[in-house]
């Protein structure tokens, strides 16, 4: 078990899987829950991002995990630029569809630019 990091796919995934809210993948270099956007283009971007202090509690009790509490302090998660990822390889994402069936894609990447995607599972888990 460990950490994972998520995948935001905008690109067009196969049709049998494009019901999953939430992919996940061990294959990103950052894995600390951290997310990815595999844009439209083909291109991969890391989402960057900082925490800072505030005084006095979130604005929004429903803020989400963009804000939590350490040592009586409230913490806010700022976003920054993205930055954009020049992996090689493959980067393997996987998660379930409202039915319970789950689903792994493979993207396949050349120097930040994913040039193929193949689905290669689906079974009721």
């Amino acid at each position: 078990m460990g950490l994972y990091d998520h995948i935001v796919p905008e690109i067009d995934l196969p049709d049998e899987c494009r019901s999953v809210a939430r992919w996940q993948t061990k294959d990103t270099n950052d894995q600390y829950l951290s997310t990815y956007v595999l844009r439209k283009d083909g291109t991969l971007w890391r989402r960057v991002w900082h925490f800072e202090t505030i005084d006095g509690a979130p604005e929004s009790p429903s803020a989400g995990i963009d804000y939590f509490q350490w040592q009586s302090k409230f913490r806010k998660r700022v976003y920054d630029e993205p930055v954009q990822e020049s992996h090689t390889g493959c980067i393997e994402f996987y998660g379930a569809d409202e039915s319970g069936n789950w689903h792994n894609v493979v993207a396949f990447f050349d120097d930040g630019v994913c040039f193929r995607v193949k689905h290669t599972m689906d079974t009721a888990q």
